[in-house]
């Protein structure tokens, strides 16, 4: 009982992070390093987000030309499901992708800069 408020309390914790801030306080000499520290674990986390988009993508082409080769109406059923699941997993990474996409323009990366 006691460990299960423990947990309860540890996940109550809200932990702003400075991404979350305006561009003023971002700005304060006091935190710039910290700022420069977030925005490279969120560049991190982009580029691992968008190598699993790449990733399924392929996967998701490799699907579709399984498909494309089924015959009968039960390969084709058969198919469809890790077909589904791979379509679905590209747009999971795509908006693990995007959200931190906008983290990292709060946080004064320009739009048109590559991520």
């Amino acid at each position: 009982k006691r460990s299960h408020a423990c947990v309860e309390d540890l996940l109550a914790v809200e932990i702003c992070l400075l991404s979350s801030y305006p561009r003023d306080v971002q700005r304060h000499e006091l935190v710039v390093e910290a700022a420069k520290l977030e925005k490279d674990l969120w560049q991190a986390y982009a580029d691992n987000a968008l190598d699993k988009v790449r990733a399924h993508l392929a996967s998701s082409y490799g699907m579709y030309l399984h498909l494309k080769k089924a015959v009968t109406q039960k390969m084709k059923t058969r198919s469809s499901g890790p077909a589904q699941r791979i379509r679905s997993a590209v747009y999971a990474a795509a908006d693990v992708y995007r959200h931190t996409r906008v983290a990292m323009v709060s946080l004064g990366m320009n739009n048109a800069d590559s991520a």
